[in-house]
Parts: C-alpha cells; structure tokens; sequence
C-alpha cells in the first residue's frame, strides 16, 4: 500500500507526466471530438474531374447525370487533352472521367470500339471503392435505357444490336499505386508518424531543460531568437536524414514508389521540421520540467497523423474537418509526400502548395517571435525591478 500511495503523490506532484490528466483528455479528445470528425462510414460527393473530348448533348447529359449522384461531384470538365495526373496532384480530385471524341455517334450506332476511360487515385486503395461503384452504375444505367423495343426499329444488324445490347465499354486505369502497397501507405506513414513523435518530444523539452540549467534567462536576454531556433537544428538534421534514409530503405527492400524529384521534395522537409519544431518550442513555453512538455505531445503529432490520410482516407472526412486538419503540420508533409513521391509531381507543378506551405511557417514563426519578445519585455522589466539604477 505504500508503495501505491508513493507513486500516486509522485504522479500529482508535477514531477512526471501527468498520467491522470494526460489519459482523461485523451479519452475525451477520441469519444467526443475525434468521434464527431471521422462521422461519415462513406464518401459522399467524391470531387472528379471530366475530359470531354465529345462536347455532344449526350456528353453533356452523361456528366450531368454524374454531377447528380450523391456519391460524385464534378468539379470541373474540360474539353482539351490534359495530362490526367495533374488533375489529381494536391488530393484535388479522386478520379478523372476520359469521354472520347465521338462517343455520342458511337452510343447510337452501336459501335462497341470506343471505351468511357476512367482514372482514380490509389494513393489510398479504400478512397475510390464508392466513386468507381457510382460510376459504373450510371453507365449501366445508360446501357439500359436502349431496350429491345427501340432496338427492333433501328433495323440494325445483329452485330449492331448486340453491341448496343452490351453498351458503353468502360476502361479502368488505378494511377499511382495500382498494386495496393503498404509500403506507400501504412509503411511509410508510420515512419513518418514515430519520427515525428520522437523529435516533438525533444522540441517540447528545450525549454524545461533550459530552465533547469539556469540558461533561460540568459537564451532570453541574449535577444536573439534565432538562437533559440538554433538548438532545433540538429535535431532537425537528424529527422531529415532518417526520413530520407527510411525511404531508400523501404524503395531498395520493399515496393515504395518515389516518382519525383527527391531534391524538390527535401525542401518540404525543411520547412516541417522547422515549423514541427517551433510548435512544440511555443507548446513547451511554460514548462518547468521536461515531463510537463512531453505531455503535450499528445495534442501535436497523433491528430496529424489521423488527418493525414496515410490510414484514413481523406475523403471520408467532412469539408470542415479537412481545413482544420491543416492546423497540424505533419498533415501538410503528408501531402507533398504523396504529391511528389506517389504522384511524381513535378517543382513546377507544387509553386502554389509550397507558398501556402511557407506562408504557414512563417504563421508559426510570428507565433514564436511574438511569445520570445513577450518574454524577453518581462525578464527586462524584472531586471529593471530588481536593480532600479538600470
């Protein structure tokens, strides 16, 4: 019994991880509001995007005919040949529906050569299972609306009739991750995921070590603070190249794709491991022991590894939920590692998601900035109070 009642006085005392509060917050976090963010069990208004070679009034009732199912939204359609990968970079659309030029001829006069192309991203295998049913559905739909009735006054031949009693072919194409790799997914997610747990932790207790070193006030009134960013960087060096040697491990031993350009893509990580690590530097101000920050810990990584779509396809979660999800910067790594490992996307194509990536850091710098000069205005007017000549 005594050794009980030690190590409960030893859990309140502020010394350790706060395991009670730590376990109460965390449970309520998964029921309540986790619960109500991953909601929907289907993927409702899958964004795709259509090429419309045809520009018919049969092409353009066919994609109105999609744009009204539950499970499909299209979010735009265009009538020149485009490279169907880029219109799925940025997690913009699940798929690309490819509509041939002279395809309404082809429906009226039975000719079975011309095929409806569809295209969806693998990136995540479960994302596009109710996009490719809905799909499919709408076109036997259209198959069936030429019954044997109309057939017989047509006076097609029998080659002609079977071909419409077949109706519009469709030719599948999964883009990116065709096989269903758990190297490109779960593998490399969880890479990504523990790495990131462990240099949080360290970044969380800078700060509590400083203090306990009777270094804060000096790191402070140095008035400088980049030389409080400055003891993020070996840590974040070291993240760097075990995420880069993590995967050369997983694509030399296992299937792992990387299609782009890993130069372009390290600039990324640069701007994660900086902008991973002010947060837990602002997340670890007001600790006083290491244990108080690496509490935190919980709050900064798990969620964006959730909303990150590694596991959980994005999809499945709500419009609103997708935009909180960017609070969390493993989120945003996520994407450009799909972008540029799965998808081969290429520098030119990621200007615009790098600006917001950028933009985002410098959110967090200010941040951080605006915390250290706080911080700095009041060991100034302490100084000032306890030595009035100054």
């Amino acid at each position: 019994m005594n050794s009980i009642r030690d190590e409960l006085e030893f859990i309140l005392s502020g010394r350790t991880i706060p395991y009670n509060k730590v376990a109460v917050v965390l449970m309520l976090v998964i029921t309540l509001i986790l619960g109500a963010m991953i909601s929907n069990n289907t993927i409702l208004e899958g964004k795709i995007a259509v090429i419309d070679m045809d520009n018919s009034k049969y092409s353009r009732d066919l994609i109105a005919k999609m744009n009204a199912s539950e499970f499909i939204k299209v979010t735009e359609v265009i009538h020149s040949p485009v490279a169907a990968e880029k219109l799925l970079y940025h997690g913009k659309n699940l798929g690309v529906i490819y509509l041939p030029q002279g395809l309404e001829e082809a429906r009226w006069k039975g000719d079975s050569s011309i095929h409806i192309g569809t295209l969806y991203d693998r990136t995540n295998s479960a994302q596009c299972a109710e996009l490719t049913i809905a799909v499919n559905e709408i076109i036997q739909g259209e198959n069936g609306e030429i019954g044997g009735p109309r057939i017989g006054k047509m006076g097609l031949s029998s080659e002609q009739n079977e071909a419409i009693v077949a109706g519009i072919g469709i030719s599948d194409r999964q883009l990116f991750n065709p096989t269903g790799s758990m190297a490109d997914g779960i593998v490399v997610g969880l890479l990504y995921f523990l790495s990131t747990i462990i240099y949080t932790l360290v970044a969380l207790q800078i700060i509590a070590h400083l203090k306990i070193r009777n270094k804060w006030e000096e790191e402070i009134l140095s008035g400088n603070p980049f030389r409080l960013l400055g003891r993020l960087i070996p840590y974040a060096v070291m993240l760097i190249s075990v995420l880069i040697f993590g995967m050369a491990i997983l694509r030399w031993v296992q299937d792992f794709r990387f299609a782009g350009n890993i130069l372009a893509y390290m600039f990324s990580l640069i701007i994660f491991a900086m902008s991973m690590g002010m947060v837990g530097l602002i997340f670890g101000w007001s600790a006083n022991d290491p244990s108080d920050g690496s509490s935190k810990m919980i709050l900064l990584v798990p969620p964006g590894f959730i909303f990150g779509g590694m596991t959980l396809a994005r999809a499945y979660l709500p419009d609103w939920v997708a935009i909180v999800s960017k609070l969390w910067p493993l989120t945003w790594q996520f994407d450009f590692l799909r972008d540029f490992a799965i998808r081969g996307a290429l520098l030119r194509d990621m200007y615009i998601p790098y600006c917001e990536y950028i933009l985002y850091m410098l959110v967090i710098a200010a941040i951080f900035f605006a915390k250290y000069f706080k911080e700095y205005n009041r060991l100034i007017e302490n100084k000032k109070c306890e030595n009035p000549i100054l």
